[in-house]
């Protein structure tokens, strides 16, 4: 999925001799995965990208159904991430998703995840996994990471007008990036939140 920047992130971890002071996070691109052989062959290109004998975080890359998971549970994919982490090479794994809140709590159930990943955002909240979805694998202990936080930047540079009039005439004055993270951050189910940014800018909390 991103050879690119996993060759990147290996190469500035081994130059600065700092691989366990970071935690690694990749995905499995399962619609290309036809067997287990497969898996072990990307696998091991990531681990070679990367640099390094193991990854933190390994996610199912857009799990869209339990369909999809069954098949690859036929595939034999419990017992090769069973393996992974069981041997170190895989501390923990989770999935990312973009369907609706309904088969997100079936995915949650289908297998012994370590943690997920949902776009969230308060333009999404009852859309995609949405709140449902939230406060299910938050209740079932399960840690949620939050992707598209502004929603592609549609949240901060694409706001109607009348939205900025309301942010600016607020007693309290933020920026809409600032808004779009503190709502995210007042919510304790949410456990990480990744920034999605592509420029600096800086977040006063």
């Amino acid at each position: 999925m991103y050879p690119g920047s996993e060759a990147a992130l290996g190469k500035i971890l081994e130059k600065n001799n700092i691989r366990e002071q970071v935690y690694i996070a990749t995905k499995l691109p399962h619609y290309l995965i036809k067997n287990i052989e497969g898996m072990e062959k990307l696998f091991n290109e990531q681990l070679k990208r990367l640099r390094t004998d193991y990854i933190d975080y390994y996610l199912m890359h857009m799990l869209t159904d339990t369909d999809t998971w069954n098949r690859l549970k036929e595939l034999g994919i419990e017992e090769w991430l069973d393996n992974k982490r069981q041997s170190g090479a895989i501390r923990q794994v989770g999935f990312s998703y973009h369907g609706n809140s309904d088969m997100f709590c079936k995915l949650v159930d289908a297998y012994d995840w370590d943690f997920t990943q949902i776009q969230y955002n308060y333009m999404d909240e009852h859309s995609q996994a949405g709140r449902k979805g939230l406060m299910y694998a938050s209740e079932k202990g399960l840690p949620v990471i939050i992707m598209e936080p502004l929603r592609g930047c549609k949240l901060v540079n694409r706001l109607p007008e009348e939205a900025k009039k309301i942010f600016s005439n607020y007693p309290i004055q933020h920026t809409p990036a600032q808004w779009a993270f503190r709502w995210l951050w007042n919510q304790p189910e949410v456990t990480c939140v990744l920034s999605g940014m592509n420029s600096e800018i800086i977040l006063e909390v």
